[in-house]
């Protein structure tokens, strides 16, 4: 079934032109997007249909946690558990939830993974998309159930609450980063020194691609029906993850909504912002998809601000003047990494 996430398909693999040896290729689909993981086997290392078969096996367990659209995930049984009494969760469902709640807080609010019953109303959820703009009254109705100071963490064991029965979470701005984090650690204990993973967009990279030289990757230009690169990067050790408006979106009376909801307004974030995509660079690619989202939400100014403030390498284009043409500006510490 499809996994939906609101951080989407936002970079486009540039090839080196050094002459090395090529890496081994592990592609497949998973979260409703593609993979791929491009690697150096070393003596060590396991053979590719074993590593394969191990990567799948994690795809689908952080699936089986986080999944809204499957029904026995983790997180859609927590939705489904209209209490206010302490919900038991995984370690890693609890690591997820417990870094987006800090996200949210260090931006009020407008990262907000409660936010899942605006994303099933406007049709970017797991329900049937209809294409449609809710009523006034459907949105209010909404947003009365949205509130991640409604969510709590608990610890010794893990367990999350909400004070709101009918809350429900969505972890699609943040689990797919996850997910790469995963592959990554998971082919550093099988030996591997040097690989790429690649989530529909969200990218971790393992080490230098050679001794000498960096992986490169690109930014994608903002546009709806072409592809083109925008800026090239040079990474190693590191993770991006790009948040956009321009790949989930449907349009009505020739208005675009995009798939990023604004949790106070209850409307996608394109409505009162210009910003068409926002590109970070951590270390944890988990932490770059969720505040790829959280700078994507905010107005372009203050998320440069809070950027700076926070010393996280941001990215971002934003829409000109009748959404012509584009505009980017970067943090000063995201320099290093152009190409």
């Amino acid at each position: 079934m499809k996994y939906l996430f609101v951080s989407l398909l936002c970079f486009t693999l540039v090839s080196c032109t050094a002459k090395t040896t090529k890496p081994a290729i592990i592609q497949g689909s998973s979260m409703g997007t593609f993979y791929s993981v491009s690697y150096f086997p070393t003596d060590s290392s396991p053979s590719e249909d074993k590593l394969t078969k191990l990567l799948k096996q994690k795809l689908q367990h952080v699936n089986a946690l986080m999944s809204t659209y499957i029904p026995s995930s983790e997180v859609s049984r927590f939705n489904q558990f209209h209490s206010t009494k302490p919900f038991p969760i995984s370690q890693e469902t609890y690591k997820v939830i417990q870094y987006a709640l800090l996200v949210s807080s260090k931006t009020q609010g407008a990262f907000d993974i409660t936010v899942a019953p605006l994303v099933n109303l406007w049709g970017f959820g797991p329900t049937k998309k209809t294409n449609k703009v809710p009523s006034k009254r459907q949105i209010k109705n909404a947003l009365s159930h949205v509130d991640y100071a409604k969510l709590t963490v608990l610890t010794n064991p893990t367990r999350v609450r909400k004070s709101d029965p009918l809350l429900q979470i969505d972890l699609s701005a943040i689990a797919k980063g996850y997910a790469v984090d995963v592959l990554k650690e998971t082919l550093q204990e099988q030996g591997l020194q040097r690989a790429l993973v690649n989530i529909g967009g969200e990218i971790a990279v393992l080490g230098k691609k050679t001794k000498k030289q960096d992986w490169i990757v690109g930014i994608e230009k903002p546009l709806i029906k072409k592809q083109a690169v925008q800026q090239r990067l040079a990474l190693n050790d590191s993770a991006i993850a790009t948040s956009g408006d321009y790949r989930n979106f449907f349009q009505v009376d020739h208005t675009r909504y995009a798939h990023t909801i604004n949790s106070k307004t209850g409307y996608p974030v394109h409505r009162i912002e210009t910003t068409a995509s926002t590109s970070v660079i951590l270390p944890s690619c988990m932490q770059a998809d969720a505040w790829a989202t959280a700078f994507m939400a905010l107005p372009y100014k203050q998320a440069l601000t809070l950027a700076k403030q926070e010393k996280i390498p941001l990215f971002l284009i934003i829409h000109t003047q009748n959404n012509q043409s584009f505009k980017s500006y970067k943090t000063d510490n995201f320099t290093g990494y152009l190409k």
